[in-house]
């Protein structure tokens, strides 16, 4: 899809990758050791979901030292269209980016790092965090980061003007969305997207998924957002007026596997887009038997201890 762009995945595990994928293989060393023992946070939930989250940005830093050149980070769980703008990055002036959606929150949906000197101090922002709180995430660090570095890049998350937005936004961030709007020719996904209208998790809520239900913590205020299919692009535009606005990548959180199968991708999003309901809650049971099991599980080791 992209053979002008070389696509790394960057694991600590050996993995069977399609054509045109490599892989960097990462070695956890002390400073992961680190992080681990310092965190707080539950370690039997999800394959210790918090830590590794923190950890991709040990990896990324290692992937630059080595690499030595910029680097666009796509969390695994987004889906990018085919007019994805990687060229434009490069004429940022900051060196480094990625949605903001709250006060406090960053995304790493898209993260673009220009050079070593980005990624290590994102790091140096992690630890400095850590310390001030053991029970920190990835996205709070990324919002800590956006407000403690003059260098960080809030992407557009939505289309211009206040009405599309929370009252309590910024109007400093917005008036980078707007530059930055206009710069790019679209904007991007944080989660507000994903969570709104293809629903939250499911393994949250066991095994339920919930359309269309507001997020009142975070700038986009997406009940005011129209969006449509996009048949030229294949891809979501943003309705304003009479304007149409490309979305660049969409946020898969509710990780329903169906949408990253070849050729699928497409079909549900032009399915879901023009048949637009209104909130409702999706049952997967599944999921939610699975996580009922890992949660007696989870029980039943803690009994026996």
């Amino acid at each position: 899809m992209f053979p002008a762009r070389r696509i790394v995945l960057i694991s600590n595990q050996k993995q069977l990758l399609p054509r045109g994928v490599s892989i960097f293989l990462y070695n956890p060393g002390a400073i992961w050791n680190q992080i681990e023992v310092s965190l707080a946070h539950p370690k039997d939930y999800r394959n210790n979901f918090w830590m590794t989250s923190m950890a991709r940005f040990l990896a990324l830093v290692e992937y630059q030292e080595v690499v030595g050149k910029e680097l666009i980070h796509i969390e695994s769980d987004v889906i990018i269209s085919r007019d994805f703008p990687f060229e434009k990055f490069q004429n940022l002036r900051e060196s480094i980016s990625f949605p903001i959606i709250s006060d406090e929150r960053g995304v790493a949906s898209v993260l673009y790092l220009k050079d070593s000197k980005a990624s290590a101090g994102l790091l140096e922002t992690l630890m400095e965090e850590l310390q001030r709180d053991v029970f920190t995430s990835d996205m709070l660090i990324l919002g800590r980061h956006f407000l403690g570095e003059k260098s960080v890049c809030p992407l557009p998350i939505g289309p211009g003007g206040t009405l599309y937005y929370r009252k309590f936004t910024p109007q400093g961030i917005q008036g980078i969305w707007d530059r930055t709007r206009d710069e790019f020719g679209g904007v991007f996904d944080g989660a507000d997207v994903g969570i709104y209208f293809f629903g939250t998790d499911p393994r949250n809520s066991r095994g339920r998924s919930f359309l269309q239900r507001e997020i009142p913590t975070e700038y986009g205020n997406a009940k005011q957002w129209l969006l449509e299919y996009s048949d030229s692009r294949n891809f979501i535009d943003f309705v304003s007026g009479e304007s149409r606005i490309p979305l660049y990548c969409l946020h898969v959180t509710s990780k329903q596997l169906s949408m990253f199968r070849f050729k699928l991708p497409q079909k549900l999003i032009e399915m879901r887009m023009r048949h637009l309901a209104r909130e409702k809650t999706v049952i997967f049971l599944r999921v939610g038997f699975f996580q009922a099991v890992k949660a007696i599980r989870r029980r039943t080791r803690k009994i026996l201890k």
